[in-house]
């Protein structure tokens, strides 16, 4: 398989105090994004792929921190490629066991980042290249016919190679909103009890591992490494269906990836709560 995906971007950027100059107000950007992917199927329920794409976001014209010299700033467009290797084992909708693995490497160059500037105002910035090295598992297994298992885990490992000169402190950092590891685990069960009713139960219990917020002061707040669970349950029985749904089980507390309040990111108490234990019943009829 391949392919591309031909990008055409004409930007106009102004600063609105006109007896400032701007940078770069205008500008064109072209860019071809090619992809290919490749497969073999070495026995009929092993398949082994290759994949290669790119990417890129255009650049912008975009007013500096407060307190700077000037009054506008160009970014540069950033641009990832990826090659991924792996293999798959059988399929999901008719083999008892299926599962899949792959590895991957990303290049990902002149990073453009949110930013947050002294006097709490956004602002994107390009920060410079980085690497993103990833491992991933999954596999669903079905021991009969009314109950089926799944997992899933990645492991990532992320760097800023060349960092800009203003991000010189990070060079070697791991990257921003990319945890170190993650997983997931889950199980469905489903029976029909006679005629006209039907039983459906399922849960799941899913990891997030540690990151950064940002790069570098005020951003660099932990946030992630907790454990989400959620419980769900169905009976139904002709049109009328009763149901009941509990998320976060445990009660568990963690900083969910989310910036909160800008303003106060000096502080670098900037969290982002997981929903409380939530029990929900419900009765749906259909027509």
């Amino acid at each position: 398989t391949g392919g591309a995906r031909v990008s055409y971007a004409r930007s106009t950027g102004e600063v609105g105090d006109e007896s400032q100059e701007t940078a770069d107000p205008k500008r064109t950007q072209f860019r071809l994004s090619p992809m290919a992917a490749m497969s073999w199927q070495l026995s009929p329920k092993l398949l082994a792929f290759v994949h290669w794409q790119t990417a890129f976001r255009p650049g912008l014209l975009e007013v500096t921190p407060a307190g700077a010299s000037a009054n506008s700033q160009r970014v540069e467009a950033d641009s990832i490629s990826m090659i991924e290797l792996g293999t798959r084992f059988g399929d999901a909708s008719r083999d008892a066991l299926s599962a899949s693995a792959s590895i991957s490497y990303s290049r990902w160059s002149d990073i453009q980042a949110d930013q947050i500037d002294q006097a709490g105002l956004p602002f994107t910035d390009n920060l410079g290249d980085g690497r993103i090295k990833t491992f991933e598992v999954q596999a669903v297994w079905v021991p009969w016919g009314h109950l089926q298992l799944e997992g899933s885990a990645f492991v990532n490992s992320s760097r800023l190679a060349k960092p800009m000169p203003r991000f010189a402190d990070a060079n070697e950092r791991e990257l921003p909103n990319i945890p170190h590891l993650g997983g997931r685990i889950g199980a469905t069960y489903a029976h029909q009890l006679d005629g006209r009713t039907t039983m459906r139960l399922n849960g799941a219990l899913r990891y997030v591992g540690s990151s950064d917020l940002g790069i570098g002061f005020p951003l660099d707040v932990s946030q992630g490494k907790y454990l989400d669970t959620s419980l769900h349950g169905r009976l139904a029985r002709g049109p009328v269906g009763l149901s009941i749904d509990v998320d976060n089980l445990f009660n568990e507390r963690g900083n969910r990836f989310a910036f909160g309040n800008p303003f106060t990111i000096d502080r670098q108490d900037q969290v982002t709560p997981m929903v409380p234990r939530r029990v929900r019943v419900g009765i749906d009829f259909s027509f």
